[in-house]
């Protein structure tokens, strides 16, 4: 089997994950490729290392039916298929099409994949909400928002942002319903209804003796449906359909960060997005038009706050400050003493304004002083101050709020560092 592909960022050797069926004479070729991109990784030229991707069970199965191949590559992943077998593959899709709403067919068939965080600082070093839990929420990206020219982003604006993320589905969702519904339904992308439950359920006890509930709340089982995003809404006695909520159900053992359907082709005429395969309009056949997509993430700014405390055994400094190289980025303080939990006394200072997070930081900053007794001048107490890792970023604490009052930049993160001198 010959592989075409050479991956176009840095990263974890690539992993194939499954043997097609097809080994002789097969030549393989990228029908989709993802690329994470990071600003945050300024030494790895943008390329992101912190996502294993793993393909649903539905998916897999899929897969190795149409004898694609998937492979995480570490910065992304990709979905490979055989040349020889183009026209197999367009009339596979090209059955699959269904009536939903409208006369014409539509094509929903699509690969399904979970991204899974492998650094436990993703959300420390991203800009996106830090508090937002992966057991209650999840991101949702999908190629029916892929846009762009030269390079076509799957998130739907510039950079993956809060807009794109959704509660979580759990297997047993409870919906709570009055009299005025009948039904509460669960609907797919494609807005078929996959479940359906009663809302006054009745049961026949024999005998003539049939037995009406009138029920306050709905349990709906998801084990039944495939992983992915539904539509969950409550249906009123006139037919009416009223959502209720909007989330993706996934397989919470693996806690993954995101949700990623890439559809084959359009699913229909007034969908946007961006496709691999063009579908004939005649119902037979179409061509393949491979397609990489990037999935672009923003670092995450924060304001920076430095401890500084002076050990008993130094020559004490007073009139403490610090400086950047640069000249563009002020630092208010010192406030002082702070008491910390050690019960060391420092110095406080805090950012004027937010600092971006790089994992090679552009900022250099001195702290100076003057010796309390003998000489004056002006020092150099530390010629380089530390940077923030990722580890050191917390959401933003009240705590401080009266001491910072006159430094808070833009930031819902914190980057909190001691200096001992």
């Amino acid at each position: 089997m010959r592989v075409s592909l050479r991956p176009r960022r840095r990263g974890v050797a690539p992993v194939q994950a499954y043997v097609p069926t097809r080994a002789e004479g097969a030549f393989y070729e990228v029908l989709m490729r993802v690329s994470f991109e990071h600003a945050y990784y300024n030494l790895e030229d943008g390329a992101c290392p912190d996502f294993s991707v793993q393909p649903t069970g539905i998916t897999a199965a899929l897969m190795k039916s149409l004898s694609l191949v998937f492979r995480d590559e570490g910065t992304g992943f990709s979905v490979l298929y055989d040349r020889g077998r183009k026209g197999a593959l367009c009339n596979f899709l090209q059955r699959q099409g269904q009536t939903v709403d409208e006369l014409l067919p539509e094509f929903w068939t699509r690969l399904s994949f979970l991204l899974v965080p492998r650094n436990p600082y993703f959300l420390n070093i991203t800009n996106l909400p830090i508090d937002a839990s992966l057991t209650d929420w999840r991101y949702y990206l999908t190629n029916m928002e892929a846009h762009g020219a030269v390079l076509i982003l799957l998130n739907t604006g510039d950079v993956v942002t809060k807009d794109e993320i959704l509660p979580v589905t759990e297997q047993e969702t409870v919906v709570p319903v009055d009299m005025r519904f009948e039904y509460v339904e669960a609907r797919a992308i494609s807005g078929v209804t996959v479940l359906r439950e009663p809302c006054s359920p009745t049961r026949d006890y024999g005998n003539g003796r049939i037995v009406t509930q009138n029920l306050n709340a709905v349990h709906m089982d998801f084990s039944t449906v495939p992983q992915g995003k539904y539509t969950i809404g409550r249906v009123t006695h006139f037919g009416a359909f009223e959502p209720w909520q909007v989330g993706v159900y996934a397989d919470d053992s693996l806690s993954p960060f995101a949700f990623v359907d890439l559809l084959f082709s359009q699913p229909k005429d007034s969908a946007g997005g961006i496709y691999p395969v063009v579908l004939n309009p005649s119902g037979v056949g179409g061509a393949v038009e491979p397609v990489s997509y990037t999935l672009a993430f923003e670092a995450r700014s924060t304001q920076w706050l430095y401890y500084v405390v002076q050990q008993a055994a130094s020559d004490p400094f007073e009139r403490l400050r610090i400086e950047s190289e640069s000249g563009d980025i002020s630092f208010n303080g010192p406030f002082f003493p702070i008491e910390l939990p050690n019960g060391d006394e420092a110095a406080f200072f805090a950012s004027e304004q937010a600092l971006l997070l790089r994992q090679q930081s552009p900022y250099n900053f001195r702290l100076l002083g003057r010796h309390a007794k003998g000489s004056r001048r002006e020092e150099e107490i530390l010629k380089r101050m530390p940077v923030s890792s990722a580890a050191q970023v917390t959401p933003k604490s009240d705590m401080l709020t009266a001491i910072r009052a006159r430094a808070a930049p833009k930031a819902d993160g914190n980057s909190t560092m001691y200096v001992y001198v």
